[in-house]
């Protein structure tokens, strides 16, 4: 249901140089032309560059008006439980990644100790090596 209220923004349309926006398209490969098919091939281009062309936004205002008629004029709103789903999706996944980057960062100082373990005694000692160069 989303799909038929959502329109790609492509911004930065200066930067294609001579490229159309469908060569960009096409050369972007499979995942972008997938997007564009989910939303029935709605997009604008916005030139950064040339902001005194109204044309642009005059444009892009009659595209989400057109969606918005091919929706019998209804807007898409998401489901707060949903949305406090995402978020707390987000925020698991932000600190399981926080997590893994410490274990990382602890793995690299541990790599830099080198363990030696004296028999018969069996005390383990724990060395810092340095790197000289």
């Amino acid at each position: 249901r989303v799909w038929s209220h959502t329109i790609v923004l492509f911004t930065g349309g200066d930067s294609l140089l001579d490229t159309s926006i469908e060569q960009h398209i096409e050369s972007e490969g499979q995942d972008l032309q997938w997007l564009l098919d989910k939303c029935g091939n709605r997009y604008h281009v916005l030139n950064n560059q040339n902001r005194s062309d109204h044309t642009q936004i005059k444009e892009l205002l009659e595209k989400i008006e057109e969606t918005v008629a091919q929706n019998n004029s209804c807007h898409f709103e998401i489901d707060r439980r949903i949305l406090q789903e995402m978020k707390e999706k987000r925020r698991a996944e932000e600190r399981m990644k926080r997590m893994k980057k410490q274990r990382k960062n602890i793995r690299s100082q541990m790599s830099e100790f080198t363990y030696f373990e004296v028999l018969p005694f069996h005390f383990k000692f724990l060395i810092q090596t340095y790197r000289l160069f």
